[in-house]
């Protein structure tokens, strides 16, 4: 019989709890943070769940498009500002005069909208949120430097989080240089990239036994498969396996992980 698999849960990772300790203080200090790391560590569902936690004060930008252009953030910046209170203007200008012009006036609607409607917290502060960072352009994130400084207007300053993949370097190496100049590295509150090695045993075995292996001998049989390379410790990689299992029908045992793993 096919057993349909339970929607995922979040499970608090080390890795979940230092990014979310790290985006609540870049939140609170109206800074900026990057950080970076393989795919499958849960930095997409921290996001989330950072934004959830914060309605109308932190908001979502997600870039599909590799080398995305200053006037192309900017306007997901706009667009996300304006979702952030509610707005319905879908205009969204082009030229970056214009552009500038815009962000500032909804900046100035958004704070105003917070006044009313929310408790204020030492003032106004929102924050962007970029998930897949890497493809923004280095002058792109130089570009929202200045809208962090807010340093020529009396809009207030926007914080800045980008979250990217490996391929998001935050230092210069011999893979190539780094997406963030030292003016923007100088106003970084956080800095860091995760590797698979940062997710432990103890958080490969909160995923497993939220999965529903609860059988110590079958929990250790996944721990060794994923001690086997970096790459199984895929938190996303692993759920998938942990659900093809789940859909299986076939108790959750170790007799049936070493059978579904292919370990004589």
């Amino acid at each position: 019989m096919r057993v349909d698999a339970k929607a995922p849960e979040i499970v608090v990772t080390s890795v979940y709890r230092t990014l979310m300790l790290r985006l609540e203080r870049v939140h609170e200090e109206s800074g900026m943070g990057a950080f970076a790391g393989p795919p499958g560590l849960g930095k997409t569902t921290t996001a989330r769940q950072f934004i959830a936690g914060h309605p109308g004060e932190v908001v979502g930008v997600t870039l599909r498009f590799p080398n995305s252009k200053s006037v192309m953030v900017l306007q997901e910046v706009l667009a996300a500002i304006r979702r952030g209170h509610g707005s319905s203007d879908n205009h969204c200008p082009t030229n970056r005069r214009e552009l500038q012009g815009s962000i500032r006036n909804a900046l100035e609607n958004w704070a105003w909208w917070q006044e009313v409607n929310l408790a204020l917290r030492g003032g106004p502060r929102m924050t962007v949120v970029f998930d897949e960072a890497q493809n923004l352009s280095p002058e792109a994130i130089e570009t929202l430097r200045f809208w962090n400084d807010a340093a020529d207007d009396d809009a207030p300053p926007l914080a800045f989080a980008f979250l990217g993949n490996h391929q998001f370097r935050l230092e210069g190496g011999a893979s190539g240089p780094s997406f963030l100049s030292a003016a923007v590295t100088s106003r970084m509150s956080y800095r860091k990239t995760f590797t698979y090695r940062d997710l432990t045993d103890d958080d490969l075995t909160l995923l497993i036994e939220a999965r529903g292996v609860v059988e110590p001998q079958a929990v250790e049989l996944l721990l060794r498969h994923c001690r086997s390379a970096d790459v199984n410790r895929d938190l996303r990689l692993l759920t998938r396996e942990l659900d093809t299992l789940l859909n299986s029908g076939l108790p959750l045992t170790a007799a049936t992980i070493r059978n579904f793993l292919g370990i004589s």
